[in-house]
């Protein structure tokens, strides 16, 4: 069950659209482009990450640092550990 948590989490990362992430990012108040949206959906549809390594995160966080800018990246962090608390999934995550 876990691994199969896991894929479909790692599947919906990889499969987001930018439509999605400025639908996300307004809903959230983040400041997000719509060429900076794209770019972070590049960025994960292209590169290898595994969310549920702490390194792997970190490396995410950077790189969305390097897209947008410190504040936005530092905001999109606390969203996504919100989001692992909200719904209890903190085990899953290294």
């Amino acid at each position: 069950m876990v691994n199969q948590l896991k894929k479909l989490i790692q599947h919906y990362m990889t499969n987001l659209t930018a439509k999605e992430v400025l639908t996300y990012s307004k809903k959230y108040n983040i400041s997000i482009s719509e060429a900076e949206a794209h770019q972070i959906v590049n960025y994960l549809q292209t590169t290898s990450i595994d969310p549920f390594k702490a390194a792997d995160r970190e490396k995410m966080y950077n790189e969305l640092e390097n897209i947008t800018n410190s504040h936005t990246a530092q905001k999109l962090e606390h969203l996504f550990n919100s989001i692992i608390k909200l719904y209890g999934l903190e085990h899953l995550f290294s």
